[in-house]
């Protein structure tokens, strides 16, 4: 199939070759039809990866400060290659989609094969989309008119915050095609509405369309007209919905509306607000969020968990079924709004009259046609290097295409497959880093004979079926951590590998990817304290950085939280530098805040008297270290820091051990794990230490304090 991309780098549009995706549980494919280009949304988008490097940073500040902080803690080298795969990132566009149910998840009940339905999907023959972020479309409403749904629901949305009643009067401050809905909208609300624009074209559709409406060209003439249309009382309410650098149209808006009048901004402007502006009529101003309440919250559009009709009268699906039946009534008429129609084979003429005559366009429909490829596997001409490691790689999100991926085509390996349930990076990976094919069945790429080694770099609560699948099709695996969310499943991983392993006499290598052990700091240390036969206390102090609690790293049933997920790297390293099994363990965790396990001390014992302290927070500054490891034995003291450098107390040689680059051992995991394939040796990692470690961490993250 094709899908439109946008390179974050420099801007451009391309239509790239992907397999269809995959059908998720909670949600649904869909064959497009037509698809709206938002020519705002999508013209911002286009104009900022075409600007230049310093008009990025002016931008984005925020983002330049992060830079200038990870090069302090984690290298320049490190640095770059994180801010080059930044802006070498492929991303889709559009969000505006009218197409034809073709597939069905299976916890989707209410819709069917053959459906026609709007969705936020982006500009592609084939879409996968979340059940809650799309509505069934009436028999009497064309597809034409439904593919503004979404668009005229972040109108909606905006409206809805403003609460109008009978009678009021409201300006539509920018009367793009968020800005031509929203005064439909409010006039169907039974509202007086003016509307506002500086391109005499928009005036015109509007006025064409039954709105009262404004070519405004100056600061004191649009609210001397304001106030002529509000007979001098003031507006009610001003919707703001166009993009300015300037916080002057907040200033107007304010000066526009009446004592204890509402301001809604759907768009995107300075908000650098003037108090005064706001004191004296005590003016209400809130922004308004997409297409209304659900939108961001993975529990709504991923899981499907809708909000109590009774506590949320308005979610956003809810708010998409109420402007198609508006559309079904005919009370919103969008045959002014469409500018020009294309072929989807024709997109670059479609952005090119996006970009070139901006001011003169409002909605650009794609059509599709039925001639598309439907494969979920596409063939490419891979870079061979006729390897015995035949490579299969299941992933390829931001560590597996940033770190794993980058780092295995440096190896001698060939890379056979990459399976990914969708998203377009996907085809980036495959072409730069010569796979020889694509696809978005991971069981048909493990069950490929072509393939005998599967990297597992998908979601966590994937890992541990995919292991099961990969060891039954006899397969050597390097599984990203954690190898497993549950206790059940690290014991039904076990119960097959030790099933093979008693049928056939020999296993597949199995590894996971605790690399913080394979840095060479690390393993200086362990060569120093190895032969010390006294206890040892070690200190493991992590400044993990904050995480969303609503990202799926926090989720316990996808991610696992943030100890299963992230600490069993340092419950590895500390397992790994005494060379001891774990004996005992407890956990303390911060009360009272939003989340527990990121802001975690946990102690390890071990059979030889030794003890470990992990402190893994997430509530500290982020220009300080990341990782540091401090290790006291016999009157001596090794401390790791970030693993860039390593200082010494108490030994012959007090010399402190610097690296031109940061080494966490990621290099030497995987190059170890690729040696013992091809030399037919031991794991690198013993399987038995895999297992225990991971137990702990389950363990750890599921214990009540103590």
């Amino acid at each position: 199939m094709k899908q439109l991309i946008y390179s974050f780098s420099d801007g451009k549009i391309v239509a790239e070759d992907l397999p269809v995706p995959k059908c998720g549980e909670n949600g649904l494919i869909i064959e497009s039809t037509h698809s709206l280009i938002s020519s705002g949304t999508e013209k911002m988008l286009i104009d900022f990866g075409r600007s230049g490097y310093l008009e990025k940073i002016k931008k984005q500040p925020e983002k330049a400060k992060q830079v200038i902080n990870k090069i302090k803690n984690d290298g320049l080298r490190s640095t770059l290659n994180a801010v080059s795969n930044k802006m070498n990132s492929l991303n889709q566009i559009g969000y505006c989609n009218v197409g034809k149910v073709i597939e069905v998840g299976e916890k989707v009940k209410d819709l069917s094969i053959g459906d026609r339905v709007i969705s936020n999907g982006p500009h592609a023959e084939y879409i996968s989309v979340e059940r809650n972020l799309c509505a069934k479309i009436p028999d009497n409403v064309r597809d034409i008119d439904a593919v503004f749904c979404v668009i005229a629901s972040i109108s909606l949305q905006g409206i809805r915050l403003s609460k109008p009643t009978l009678g009021e009067k409201y300006v539509v401050f920018g009367l793009g095609l968020i800005g031509q809905l929203a005064a439909q909208l409010l006039k169907a609300n039974g509202c007086m509405v003016l509307g506002i624009d500086n391109n005499n074209e928009k005036v015109k559709i509007a006025k064409e369309t039954g709105i009262d409406s404004f070519l405004s060209k100056a600061f004191n003439s649009t609210i001397e007209k304001a106030n002529q249309f509000s007979s001098d009382q003031g507006v009610d309410g001003v919707i703001l919905s166009l993009s300015s650098s300037s916080s002057l149209p907040i200033k107007q808006a304010a000066m526009m509306c009446r004592k204890r009048g509402k301001i809604i901004l759907i768009g995107d402007t300075k908000l650098d607000l003037d108090r005064s502006d706001f004191y004296e009529k005590e003016i209400s101003f809130q922004v308004s969020c997409s297409y209304g309440p659900g939108r961001y919250d993975d529990n709504y559009e991923k899981k499907g968990q809708d909000y109590p009709y009774g506590f949320v009268r308005w979610t956003q699906n809810r708010n998409f079924q109420a402007i198609l039946q508006l559309m079904s009534e005919k009370s919103i008429n969008t045959d002014n709004l469409i500018s020009r129609r294309f072929k989807f084979s024709d997109y670059k003429d479609a952005y090119e009259l996006l970009l070139d005559n901006d001011a003169e366009n409002l909605g650009i429909i794609l059509d599709y046609h039925n001639t598309k490829n439907s494969n979920k596997t596409l063939e490419y001409s891979a870079k061979s290097v006729n390897s015995d490691v035949k490579m299969g790689v299941i992933g390829s999100g931001n560590y597996s295409g940033r770190i794993l991926i980058p780092l295995l085509s440096k190896l001698d390996v060939d890379l056979i497959s990459l399976a990914n349930t969708g998203g377009v990076n996907s085809a980036f990976y495959v072409k730069k880093y010569g796979f020889a094919k694509l696809t978005t069945d991971s069981s048909s790429l493990i069950s490929d004979d072509m393939i005998n080694t599967v990297v597992i770099a998908s979601r966590h609560d994937t890992h541990a079926d995919m292991v099961i699948r990969s060891l039954s099709s006899r397969k050597n695996i390097f599984c990203e951590k954690p190898l497993a969310l549950k206790i059940k499943d690290i014991d039904k991983i076990d119960k097959k590998y030790n099933k093979i392993c008693e049928s056939d006499g020999k296993v597949p290598i199995l590894m996971v990817g605790f690399n913080r052990r394979f840095s060479s700091l690390t393993k200086k240390a362990k060569k120093m304290i190895q032969g010390i036969n006294r206890p040892k206390v070690i200190n493991i102090t992590i400044n993990a950085g904050h995480i969303s609690k609503n990202s799926w790293v926090q989720d316990y049933e996808q991610g696992g939280g943030r100890i299963i997920g992230e600490a069993c790297h340092f419950i590895d390293l500390a397992r790994y530098l005494v060379g001891q099994k774990i004996s005992s363990f407890t956990k303390m965790s911060m009360k009272n805040d939003e989340i527990n396990d990121d802001k975690t001390i946990m102690n390890l014992g071990f059979n030889d008297g030794s003890i470990a302290s992990i402190q893994y927070l997430a509530n500290g500054h982020e220009s300080f270290m990341k990782e540091r490891i401090e290790i006291f034995c016999d009157k001596k003291i090794i401390q790791i820091n970030n693993f860039k450098n390593m200082k010494l107390w108490g030994w012959k040689r007090n010399k402190t051990v610097r690296l031109f680059n940061q080494d966490k051992g990621q290099v030497e995991c995987l190059k170890s794990f690729v040696r013992s394939i091809q030399t037919g040796g031991k794991a690198p990692i013993p399987y038995e230490e895999i297992i225990e470690v991971s137990k702990i961490s389950i363990q750890i993250a599921g214990s009540s304090e103590n």
